[in-house]
């Protein structure tokens, strides 16, 4: 099993070769998956011993998007985000071709972008290292991000309080999720302590609480950032798989919700700007015409095309996008 460990390292390599060595120590082990829905025994399979998620910075906790987004949109705002994580959710699961129950389908939404109350985990530690050191740091180093944070899950131990999601079984045509070995995980939203009281929303729903490190759930490790070694850990196709036919779809399934519900507010479309992927889809409509430029303004819904993945050196221009989220479309 593994043991205790320093919760302060002084550089990403160091806490990482420790944490690979844990890995291998204490195994993988066996459990059995059920469909969510119907409870059917889908066979077991082998498990890794933890998941692992890295942060570019010390946050006090860490929630699902949608929560986190609930703490600062008005109500109006929140209330248009659950609707829009539900539409994205519904087309996920009827258009995917994968006949995916609602809660891989609300895993898959999480792992492209979309505000859940899931958190994204992965089985890698070097995705997690990625995701560790951030697009933004990676690119453009600073001294002023003095401390990242890595967290790892127990598997054996979660499975009884916590939901564990896995988008990576659901087959190849999700090939982000699959390249980052993705898990995502649902923290209870509340549950009794110990003399059976209530205790407040977030101390569940925040993974950094007191409860998932005292059961030995889940660890916190702050390693030193250092702007010269943390770039080796980025790696930009982790993002964007360009033969991933779904990482060009939020952009289209929200210009889809703009077109059927009205403009979304400037603070929603900062919200998702800042968090969906941006990229452009290689595609051809239902006649085998080539797409005409997405920059023309013209709503094309996911359903009406056939993908085949995206440009990743193409992304939508941010601010043709919020004029057009925040303004009714012209048709």
């Amino acid at each position: 099993m593994a043991t205790p460990l320093s919760k302060e390292w002084n550089s990403l390599s160091e806490l990482i070769f420790v944490l690979r060595r844990d890995d291998f120590l204490t195994g993988s082990f066996e459990a059995e998956f059920r469909h969510p829905e119907t409870g059917d025994s889908l066979g077991k399979s082998r498990m890794p011993p933890f998941l692992y998620r890295g942060e570019p910075a010390v946050y006090g906790s860490t929630m699902g998007g949608l929560w986190r987004a609930q703490s600062f949109l008005s109500h109006d705002d929140f209330e248009c985000i659950e609707r829009l994580v539900i539409s994205a959710v519904s087309a996920f699961a009827e258009k995917s071709r994968e006949a995916l129950p609602f809660g891989e389908a609300v895993a898959c939404a999480q792992h492209y972008g979309f505000f859940t109350p899931l958190v994204d985990f992965s089985s890698s530690l070097y995705v997690s290292a990625h995701f560790a050191v951030g697009s933004a740091a990676a690119e453009k180093p600073s001294d002023e991000l003095k401390y990242g944070t890595f967290m790892r899950v127990n598997l054996r131990r979660a499975q009884e309080h916590l939901e564990l999601l896995r988008p990576t079984a659901l087959g190849g045509r999700f090939v982000r999720p699959s390249v980052q070995q993705a898990w995502t995980i649902e923290p209870p939203a509340a549950v009794g302590n110990r003399e059976g009281e209530r205790i407040e929303d977030d101390y569940w729903r925040n993974l950094k609480s007191g409860f998932f490190s005292e059961a030995g759930i889940i660890e916190t490790f702050h390693w030193q950032r250092n702007p010269k070694q943390d770039p080796l850990f980025f790696n930009p196709w982790l993002d964007c798989p360009p033969d991933d036919p779904y990482v060009g779809w939020p952009v289209l399934l929200v210009n889809q919700f703009v077109e059927e519900n009205g403009p979304l507010s400037d603070a929603v479309a900062t919200l998702l700007l800042g968090r969906l992927p941006l990229y452009h889809m290689v595609c051809f409509s239902a006649d085998d015409t080539p797409e005409r430029d997405p920059n023309d303004g013209h709503v094309i819904a996911p359903s009406e095309l056939f993908c085949a993945g995206v440009h990743p050196g193409r992304v939508w221009d941010r601010e043709f996008l919020r004029r057009n989220w925040t303004k009714t479309q012209s048709r």
